[in-house]
């Protein structure tokens, strides 16, 4: 007899098919103090007695569909109440989206809103990835003691590094973010527009349209036989000395 006959027969495996359930709050709206409106969609377990701990989300990628499994969706049915907000100027929040620049006054405010609502119970964490977890580093500072968790990943307090690989714009990178996330609010855009960004980033570089502008900006217009410029730095002056020398060259050779 083989050995495989005489081991006992494995229980059977039972799947859970049932999944677990949660309720949806759409479009709550938030109001900022200069009096713009982002949409937040909240997420509560069912059969809770009591509030449960909130988890925030900020982000400009989304708040439903797949993106809402990265926002943080998972968690519910571990007993949490999720919070996922749009940014400033992304998928039905009011104004204009200002990357990386509104996310610690909108930040803030929505923390204040938060902590006012009659389900929050105390605490609240934030999570994400990337934009998401620069959103939670911009308003940690003035969250209060609410705020009891951050589980951020791939992302850093200051976007500058990135932008400034070595100290040059990463201007190939910027124009495929920007594209991104230009075009992720049409239609098919969440699908297309990471196929096709960085192609149509590589074109808008390659046709010299970023010099173009900056040829044409007063920066330019400023430079003279005595300015240094850059289209990624400031213009920038020799110093006394070193013209001084240059003027005395000059003169030298006049002379002789």
């Amino acid at each position: 007899m083989a050995l495989r006959d005489r081991l006992p027969a494995p229980p059977p495996i039972r799947l859970r098919r049932r999944l677990p359930r949660y309720t949806v709050h759409r479009d709550l709206p938030v109001t900022m103090p200069d009096g713009v409106t982002l949409l937040a969609d909240r997420y509560v377990p069912t059969g809770v007695r009591r509030p449960p701990p909130t988890i925030l989300v900020r982000t400009p990628y989304g708040r439903r569909g797949p993106a809402a499994m990265l926002n943080g969706l998972p968690f519910v049915p571990f007993g949490f109440q999720l919070v996922v907000q749009s940014a400033r100027g992304t998928f039905g929040s009011g104004g204009e989206f200002d990357p990386l620049g509104s996310e610690r006054a909108d930040g803030v405010a929505t923390v204040e809103w938060l902590k006012r609502q009659p389900w929050f119970n105390g605490s609240f964490g934030t999570y994400g990835a990337s934009y998401l977890g620069y959103s939670a580093w911009a308003l940690a500072a003035e969250a209060g003691p609410e705020l009891g968790a951050m589980a951020l990943q791939i992302t850093a307090s200051s976007f500058r590094d990135a932008a400034y690989v070595g100290g040059s714009f990463a201007l190939e990178s910027t124009l495929t973010w920007t594209d991104l996330t230009h075009r992720q609010q049409t239609r098919l855009g969440m699908l297309t527009a990471p196929l096709t960004s960085r192609r149509r980033a590589v074109r808008a570089a390659l046709s010299g349209r970023p010099w173009r502008n900056w040829t044409s900006s007063r920066a330019a217009r400023r430079c003279g036989s005595t300015v240094t410029c850059s289209p990624t730095t400031a213009p920038t002056r020799p110093s006394t000395g070193t013209a001084a020398t240059s003027a005395g060259r000059s003169a030298g050779s006049r002379r002789r």
